[in-house]
């Protein structure tokens, strides 16, 4: 039973000596670096790894100072940390994964570094059977977290001793989160499970467990680097990582954690629970229960296929008409990531204000649009005032177009331009129609806007969930289905020629997401009837007024 008792605490205090007995065992890098992730994967599972330090601005200096002390080096400073990829460009680094001093075998895998003579280091650098590689990416802190979402990912404070003395040492600006406004750290990533680490692409969200240290900043020739030019940036060796969409975040009885008895819901029933969201983003709206339908299934949109450059799914919306600003209260009060983009002519046309990711050097500058999937950007164009668009605003503009119309962000080389796959919620707020490509223009009709109203904990917990789950949910469409749609869709022409092909599709994706905000796998010739209706409300709006 003792041992049961001491095993977490020796992973969580001694990490490093973790790893050294794993090489002392196996003497093999693959076999170290597979043991040591299962067995950090295993402590994840346990309460105990709610004791792992996150790793925020508030802290990261703290934490390096104690890894650059003699316990830190000895022993390893862990940190856990939900990050976002930021850059894959940096490709494979060649590293020493041991080498001998003092007569002994050393494994210097997870960044240890030993008080080596340069004879140790030039023997095991010519020694192919003590080289290896490793997947290098940058990772910058989740950008746009809400307040709730930041609270459950950094879970309980974890101080360091008051005693400990500041670093002296200056970190590099690196300039490569895309919010300057957030509070967000920049870090090396470095993986040693190659073939888990290739698929890993810009805006992947991973959660991981690892030794934090402090390496100089890559560039061209970053191994051949002189000391004395070298600027410094947090650097964490992973020992265990797994993917986390952004709406895990809403989910917590599906983390990582000690079985927990589910928390009942405040809602006697779906619709209930359902009709009381309707509600909540009414509210922010002026009380208009057409505009907040549309807002939640804006909410639950996601692209769920891409064929032959067209993504199926989509679904942003144009809210116009909108008066003061407590719409962004609400949503960040339900989702885990908000992000506001105002637009104007000063901010389009500052090259320090960029949408895209521009590839300067060696590295990827990122852009503001550079987001995890799922996050919720709110665009404001209400701003928007006369004016010349110059070469850089025009270049912002058209990387916003295709976020909306392809779903996809510009990543701008120096000789050429590719696409990143992206799969943001999109909210454009306007005066009157937005001048961007957006998917369905809903005016509203307000009465009277105000901060959305106090709702307990529980609610909002269960609103979050049924978001999150939502949004990922399947729905089939059954044969009889599909054909009283046909036959629905050639009697609306008959009746009126104004019924086209696009109104059927807009028409498919509201009655999609209905059916999945309903609670329903499947459409059903009802919840197609309402999907038209809905429709039909929002174009009454849109109809020019009589004279």
């Amino acid at each position: 039973m003792p041992t049961e008792v001491k095993a977490p605490l020796r992973l969580l205090s001694e990490p490093r000596k973790v790893i050294d007995d794993s090489w002392e065992r196996y003497a093999n890098a693959h076999d170290v670096w597979k043991t040591v992730d299962a067995t950090y994967a295993e402590l994840r599972a346990l309460p105990e790894s709610e004791q792992i330090p996150y790793l925020t601005l508030a802290n990261v200096k703290q934490l390096l100072a104690f890894s650059q002390t003699e316990q830190g080096r000895a022993n390893g400073v862990l940190v856990r940390w939900q990050c976002m990829i930021q850059d894959t460009g940096l490709g494979w680094e060649l590293y020493i994964k041991s080498l001998v001093h003092d007569g002994k075998d050393i494994c210097t895998m997870y960044g240890n570094e030993i008080d080596h003579t340069d004879h140790e280091f030039e023997s095991a650098a010519m020694d192919g059977d003590r080289m290896a590689e490793r997947a290098v990416f940058y990772g910058v802190s989740l950008p746009g977290m809400t307040p709730w979402a930041r609270d459950r990912a950094v879970g309980a404070p974890h101080t360091l001793a008051e005693a400990l003395e500041a670093l002296q040492l200056e970190l590099a600006d690196m300039k490569r989160a895309p919010l300057p406004e957030d509070a967000s750290v920049t870090a090396l990533v470095k993986m040693y499970n190659l073939e888990e680490a290739e698929p890993l692409k810009t805006t992947d969200v991973i959660d991981l467990v690892g030794l934090l240290t402090v390496d100089g900043v890559p560039s061209a020739e970053w191994h051949l680097n002189d000391t004395e030019d070298i600027q410094w940036v947090p650097s964490i060796h992973v020992l265990h990582w797994k993917r986390t969409p952004l709406e895990s975040l809403a989910l917590p009885l599906e983390a990582d954690s000690a079985p927990q008895v589910p928390t009942p819901s405040p809602f006697v029933d779906h619709d209930t629970m359902r009709a009381a969201l309707v509600d909540y983003l009414a509210t922010a709206l002026g009380h208009d229960v057409l505009a907040a339908e549309y807002l939640l299934l804006a909410l639950l949109a996601r692209i769920h296929a891409r064929r032959s450059g067209v993504t199926v799914g989509s679904f942003s919306l144009n809210l116009s008409r909108v008066t003061g600003h407590e719409l962004e209260p609400a949503l960040a009060s339900l989702m885990p990531a908000v992000v506001r983009q105002p637009l104007s002519l000063a901010s389009l046309n500052d090259p320090a204000h960029t949408l895209f990711v521009r590839h300067t050097g060696q590295h990827a500058q990122a852009g503001r649009l550079q987001l995890p999937s799922g996050t919720c950007v709110v665009v404001d164009e209400r701003a928007m005032e006369e004016g010349k668009l110059e070469d850089h605003g025009m270049r912002n503009i058209r990387a916003l177009s295709s976020v909306l119309q392809k779903r996809s962000l510009p990543y701008v080389l120096p000789y050429s331009e590719m696409d990143l796959s992206t799969d943001l919620i999109l909210v454009v707020l306007s005066e009157g129609k937005s001048f961007l490509p957006v998917d369905v223009h809903v005016p509203v009709h307000s009465t009277q806007s105000r901060a959305p109203p106090s709702v307990s904990a529980e609610t909002l917990e269960a609103w979050r969930a049924f978001l999150a789950r939502t949004r990922h949910e399947a729905l089939t469409i059954p044969e009889n289905v599909s054909q009283h749609i046909q036959d629905d869709f050639v009697q609306r022409r008959r009746a009126s020629s104004t019924f086209d092909q696009d109104d059927l599709q807009r028409c498919l994706v509201i009655a999609r997401l209905l059916a999945l905000s309903h609670g329903h796998t499947e459409l059903t010739p009802a919840l197609w009837t309402r999907a038209v209706a809905l429709d039909a409300a929002r174009a009454a709006r849109l109809a020019p007024t009589p004279p």
